[in-house]
């Protein structure tokens, strides 16, 4: 995952120099208690944004959906 404002695979088409780009970049998170929601872009086709939310769970942070 590629963080803010760094370059990453935004569409479907690779430009030369773009080969090894990331297909996701980081936007924000937000903690709440044992919960962490995390903001970001995906590429390619369909791109947009996601949340994914992880749980704090014995000492590990656990994914536990994404949408």
């Amino acid at each position: 995952m590629a963080d803010t404002g760094e370059p990453f695979q935004a569409t479907d088409a690779i430009a030369p120099g773009e080969e090894g780009l990331l297909s996701k970049r980081f936007i924000s998170a937000t903690q709440r208690d044992c919960h962490l929601y995390l903001y970001y872009e995906r590429g390619g086709r369909g791109a947009g944004r996601n949340t994914a939310l992880f749980d704090y769970i014995d000492g590990v942070w656990v994914l536990r959906q994404t949408w």
